[in-house]
């Protein structure tokens, strides 16, 4: 563990999000992605946030068909500059209304999957040096406190108002963007891996 210099933590929801942080709580990439329709076709919006000393000083969109390619092109981002990296992605939670012949655990799986197999097709495999899957109630309670039986609401609220003052690089994007809580959910998961962990 000691040779990890970053952690990409991702929040693979529809509409998600993934940090890069460094050991030394800093962080250099949000990306942001969301649901649209493209020509009756159903795509993901990605944005990408450059951040340096708390500030964004780069932002691109781009398209994405599905979400192996977001992980493809967060890839792309830091795959010549970062090596590495602890990989963290927020595990499934069970909700009854997931789609039809696919539990809502299945789904969100799935997704964190895809996201994470664009991220070693695309030529980072060789930069992440290891990975994990982390419950949001276990990262949320080892770092916000919360009990792990807290209503949805009450823990996006938390979310937003604490992860800010944890990491105060991250508030350049939340102003840039609005509030989301995936974003302060990324970056707590990267917070709670470095905080958690002797990096």
């Amino acid at each position: 563990m000691k040779n990890i210099n970053y952690v990409l933590a991702v929040d693979p929801a529809s509409d998600g999000a993934a940090i890069l942080i460094s050991k030394k709580e800093r962080v250099h990439f949000v990306w942001v992605w969301r649901k649209a329709q493209k020509n009756y076709t159903k795509v993901f919006m990605l944005d990408a946030y450059t951040i340096e000393n708390g500030e964004i000083i780069n932002q691109s969109s781009r398209v994405s068909q599905n979400e192996g390619m977001i992980g493809s092109y967060i890839s792309e981002d830091i795959k010549k500059d970062y090596a590495n990296i602890a990989l963290v992605c927020e595990g499934s939670y069970i909700d009854l209304r997931a789609r039809k012949g696919e539990t809502a655990k299945q789904g969100r799986l799935r997704k964190g999957g895809n996201v994470n197999a664009g991220l070693c097709i695309a030529g980072l495999s060789h930069r992440i040096i290891s990975s994990e899957t982390i419950k949001a109630s276990e990262w949320r309670h080892s770092l916000l406190r919360l009990n792990p039986f807290t209503d949805r609401e009450t823990c996006k609220r938390v979310s937003l108002t604490l992860v800010p003052k944890l990491c105060w690089d991250i508030n350049a994007v939340l102003s840039h963007c609005g509030k989301l809580d995936h974003i302060t959910d990324a970056c707590g998961i990267g917070m709670w891996k470095i905080k958690g962990s002797s990096l």
